[in-house]
């Protein structure tokens, strides 16, 4: 701890030797900025083997609000600013019935928008073609920089999935599960 604190004071004063207050006032900051990684909420439904036929359908659809401000006060920072936010991990898995797998599915993908209707959706990630077998999936990033969507009060998100076939059971169980890494930098 004692030579971390040693390096820093003698970057600081090599900074202000070399360079203009800015510059040094830029540099401070970039050391203090760092990364926190949120779970967005858990959302978990159920497709209901009546309502679902094969074709690409809304398997889910959510409103998300991130309190930048909890965030800071929980890494006991009393003010900063948001410089960028991206997707760490998208998983989507089968809750139940024992035994039900995404045979059915061919394909998943996720957009977000900041309007309710989706009219100005983007596409942020997707499966590709879901191995058989498969009780959880895992996403690919396409549109990672979540940035703008974390800085406005809330937007909404949709799961869209390509099913190849009928539900085979009655109910299944699913649940979609994220998680962002936030880079944040204190302010003065």
């Amino acid at each position: 701890m004692k030579k971390n604190l040693f390096a820093l004071v003698l970057l600081v004063l090599g900074f202000g030797l070399f360079q203009s207050c800015d510059e040094t006032k830029d540099a401070i900051n970039d050391l203090a900025t760092f990364d926190v990684n949120y779970d967005l909420p858990a959302v978990q439904f159920e497709l209901d083997s009546l309502n679902f036929k094969a074709t690409e359908v809304v398997l889910a659809e959510t409103t998300i609000s991130v309190n930048i401000d909890s965030i800071l006060n929980a890494n006991n920072v009393s003010s900063g600013a948001l410089e960028g936010a991206t997707f760490t991990k998208i998983t989507v898995s089968i809750l139940s019935p024992d035994g039900a797998n995404f045979d059915f599915v061919e394909n998943m993908r996720i957009s977000a928008a900041f309007l309710a209707d989706f009219s100005d959706e983007v596409q942020l990630a997707a499966t590709g073609t879901i191995e058989d077998g498969s009780t959880t999936v895992d996403f690919i990033f396409e549109n990672n920089d979540l940035t703008t969507y974390l800085q406005a009060e809330q937007f909404h998100t949709r799961l869209y999935g390509t099913l190849n076939g009928p539900v085979p059971f009655g109910l299944v169980g699913m649940e979609w599960l994220s998680t962002v890494q936030i880079t944040i930098a204190p302010l003065n």
